[in-house]
C-alpha cells in the first residue's frame, strides 16, 4: 500500500513537471517577430507538425532513428565499442529495472 501511494504520488509529480515544462515552451516568446502569435496558436501548430509527421513517410525516419541512435546507440559503437558495450549494460540494467519492476 505505501509503495503503491508513493509511486502514485511520483507520477503526480512528474506528470506536473512536465506539464510545466511544456507549458513553458508555448507560453514565451521566442522573439518579436512572433509577439503577435498566442500560445494556443503555437500549441495548435505543434500538434499539427506532430500529426503531420506521424501520418507521412517520415515516420520511417523516426523509426529508423529511433532504434540506431536511441536504442542501439549507434554513433557511440562507430566511435568506441568498449564504450558502447558499457553503456548499453547499464541502459539496459534501468531498462529491466523499469519494464519488470
Amino acid at each position: 500500500m505505501f509503495n503503491a501511494v508513493l509511486v502514485s504520488v511520483a507520477l503526480v509529480i512528474f506528470l506536473g513537471g512536465m506539464l510545466y515544462k511544456v507549458s513553458t515552451w508555448f507560453r514565451y516568446t521566442i522573439g518579436h517577430h512572433v509577439e503577435h502569435i498566442s500560445p494556443y496558436r503555437r500549441a495548435a501548430a505543434a500538434c499539427k507538425g506532430i500529426a503531420r509527421t506521424l501520418l507521412s513517410t517520415r515516420i520511417l525516419v523516426l523509426l529508423r532513428v529511433f532504434l540506431l541512435d536511441v536504442l542501439l546507440q549507434l554513433r557511440l559503437f562507430r566511435q568506441d565499442r568498449l564504450r558502447w558495450a558499457m553503456h548499453m549494460c547499464i541502459y539496459t540494467g534501468f531498462m529491466l529495472l523499469l519494464l519488470m519492476h
